[in-house]
C-alpha cells in the first residue's frame, strides 16, 4: 500500500493504532495492535504516534482521561484535538 501511494505522487503518513479495551479481553486485538504499532514505528516513512498521543503510558494501553468516549474506542473532541495538534506540530508544511 505504501508503494502504491508513492507511485501516485503522494506522501504516505502512517499512524499507530489506539487501544480498544472492550476487545482487549482476548489477546487477538492487543497482539495485532502491538504488531501494527511496531511496524509503523519501524518504517522509514512519516508517521504520527496517535497511540502515544492519547494514552497515558509507554504500553499504549490506557486512554488519557477525557480523550475517549464511553465506548472505550472512539476519541472525544479533546482526543481529536490532541491528535490534530500532533499532526499540526509534525507537519506544519501540509
Amino acid at each position: 500500500a505504501i508503494a502504491f501511494v508513492k507511485s501516485k505522487g503522494s506522501i504516505p503518513i502512517l499512524v499507530t493504532v489506539t487501544p480498544r479495551p472492550d476487545s482487549e479481553g482476548s489477546t487477538e486485538f492487543k497482539d495485532f495492535r502491538i504488531a501494527a504499532n511496531a511496524y509503523v514505528r519501524g518504517q522509514s516513512e512519516l508517521f504520527v504516534d496517535i497511540a502515544n498521543v492519547v494514552t497515558t503510558d509507554n504500553t499504549n494501553d490506557t486512554w488519557k482521561e477525557g480523550y475517549v468516549f464511553e465506548d472505550l474506542t472512539h476519541p472525544t473532541a479533546a482526543g481529536h484535538l490532541a491528535i490534530y495538534n500532533k499532526f499540526k506540530e509534525l507537519f506544519s508544511w501540509i
